[in-house]
């Protein structure tokens, strides 16, 4: 009974937690899979996101290998029992000292690509929603004139997060799915190439805030702030591009990937007559450390995409959306906008533009 009563008020807990869809827990947030940091166990027994499956093939091949080769040793096969025919250890001592420094270089430059790229993410949350605040807050009037100039920046701005969002994850950008832009319109983006399409939007939002400037309605000074918003925001899909396409130089892959497979898969030649029967056991640990420092680097060497540890930008695209939409309801009221956002889909059906 009491276990029950503890569970009902967990849901309860968790329901009224997240009876507002549309309330963010955590403005900017894009951690795709979050994990109970403080717990030993639970991190430890967890798979999701784990590197364990990566390095799974390698760990059952050595150690049936290790194996093969302990029974061999016991039998004395080709004179292993008297020490002939056995790797001196000094040859994987030689080898071990640049593999050593090779897995180290890989997994500090993984984990500083992985900052870099949620400084990314952090970027387009702070920029884009910085620059909305901007233009919303000083484009002047409240007359139809400075409400559509409001309206049209937050449309080109919301393509412009969007596309980004998507040529950040490696998805083709489809500009003509956004309802925001104009059939005329959609048919020319449509001709551009993908590493164009960024700029060309950039520049239509650009046009809009000197639209608002030559009617009178948004100071130069404010103009020029927004527009260094829009650059640091196009910077930032720029910072994210060279991380999402640049791998780490082929030789260094090679060399890494010769080292580990000559000394993991020949290990136990030069253990076996130390650890005898308990050499599958000891070449498993080391070969799982090994690979496992390799996998760790190369899962988080992009930070983008659709993997459990890449970051969730269609998540931020969401949460920047809301934060977006509210800013431009406080200031306009526009209320055929105020509707609950569930997918990117509804959201294109949902909302109004005025073009």
């Amino acid at each position: 009974f009491f276990f029950v009563v503890c569970r009902n008020v967990n849901v309860e807990w968790r329901m009224a937690k997240h009876s507002h869809k549309d309330e963010p827990e955590i403005a900017g947030d894009c951690i795709r899979f979050p994990y109970p940091q403080g717990s030993f166990i639970g991190v430890t027994g967890r798979l999701r996101g784990s590197i364990i499956k990566a390095v799974l093939p390698h760990v059952i091949l050595t150690t049936l290998l290790s194996t093969i080769i302990t029974i061999l040793y016991h039998f004395n096969a080709f004179d292993w029992g008297d020490g002939k025919h056995i790797l001196p250890r000094r040859a994987h001592i030689a080898l071990l000292i640049p593999l050593a420094f090779l897995l180290i270089f890989r997994s500090s430059i993984g984990v500083s690509r992985y900052w870099e790229g949620r400084g990314v993410a952090t970027t387009y949350y702070n920029n884009i929603v910085d620059l909305l605040r901007k233009a919303v807050g000083y484009i002047q009037g409240d007359d139809e004139l400075a409400k559509d100039l409001r309206r049209e920046f937050f449309a080109n701005l919301m393509v412009l997060l969007s596309v980004m969002v998507d040529q950040s994850t490696g998805s083709p950008a489809t500009v003509h799915k956004y309802t925001n832009v104009p059939h005329r319109e959609a048919r020319v983006l449509r001709k551009e190439e993908s590493a164009q399409l960024v700029q060309v939007l950039a520049t239509r939002l650009a046009s809009v805030l000197a639209k608002a400037h030559a009617c009178g309605r948004l100071g130069v000074r404010m103009m020029l702030l927004a527009d260094e918003d829009l650059q640091e925001t196009v910077q930032g899909f720029a910072a994210c591009q060279k991380i999402r396409t640049t791998p780490m130089p082929f030789p260094y892959v090679q060399m890494l990937n010769i080292y580990l497979l000559a000394i993991c898969y020949t290990l136990s030649l030069t253990i076996v007559h130390e650890y005898t029967y308990i050499t599958p056991i000891v070449n498993l640990v080391i070969v799982a450390t090994i690979f496992g420092l390799n996998a760790i680097g190369v899962e988080i060497e992009d930070p983008f995409g659709s993997d459990d540890n890449d970051f969730d930008l269609v998540k931020l695209e969401k949460d920047i959306y809301r934060t977006c939409r509210r800013i431009l309801i406080i200031r306009d009221g526009l209320s055929e906008i105020d509707v609950p956002v569930e997918s990117r889909v509804q959201r294109e059906k949902k909302i109004i533009y005025i073009n």
